[in-house]
C-alpha cells in the first residue's frame, strides 16, 4: 500500500512493505548495524507526533521501532521499488527514509518514504494513481 501528502510544489509518497531481510541485509556490510526485527518490541504504537518528518496516516497504530535515513543504507529499498516500476528518480541524488514498523499481528513493516517534489524541484515519479482522504480538502 501506499499514500501521497504534500501541496503544490512539496510532495512525498511512502510506499509500505513487508519487511524483506535479505534487501534489508544486503544494505549491511558490517555486522555493527544489527537488524531490527529481530525482538519483539513493546514500542508506543505510531501517533501523529511520533516523527516530524512525514504526515503518514497508514501507519497509525503500528509500533513504531526507528527510522533509517541514510540513503546508502535504505539504496536496496529505493532500488526494489524502481525496479518493479513503482518509482522514478528524475535526479541524479535520490532521497529518502524508512520507517521501522509492526503491525497489530507483530509483522515487521517498513514505510519507505521519498520526496517527489521539494520547493517546486521534480525530484521522482511514480505511476500510482491517488484517491484523496475523505474530508481531504487539496
Amino acid at each position: 500500500m501506499a499514500e501521497q501528502w504534500g501541496c503544490p510544489g512539496d510532495k512525498s509518497v511512502c510506499f509500505y512493505l513487508s519487511d524483506i531481510h535479505d534487501i534489508w541485509c544486503s544494505s549491511y556490510e558490517d555486522i555493527d548495524k544489527p537488524y531490527p526485527f529481530n525482538e519483539r518490541s513493546e514500542a508506543e504504537p505510531f501517533t501523529a507526533d511520533t516523527l516530524g518528518k512525514g504526515h503518514h496516516v497508514l501507519c497509525r497504530g503500528m509500533r513504531y521501532l526507528g527510522c533509517v535515513d541514510d540513503v546508502y543504507r535504505i539504496s536496496p529499498y529505493l532500488s526494489y521499488l524502481v525496479d518493479r516500476g513503482l518509482l522514478e528518480f528524475l535526479t541524479e541524488e535520490h532521497n529518502g527514509y524508512v520507517l521501522m514498523l509492526k503491525d497489530a499481528d507483530n509483522n515487521s513493516v517498513v514505510g519507505v518514504t521519498v520526496s517527489l517534489e521539494k520547493a517546486g524541484e521534480l525530484l521522482a515519479k511514480t505511476p500510482l494513481a491517488w484517491k484523496k482522504f475523505p474530508g481531504c480538502k487539496s
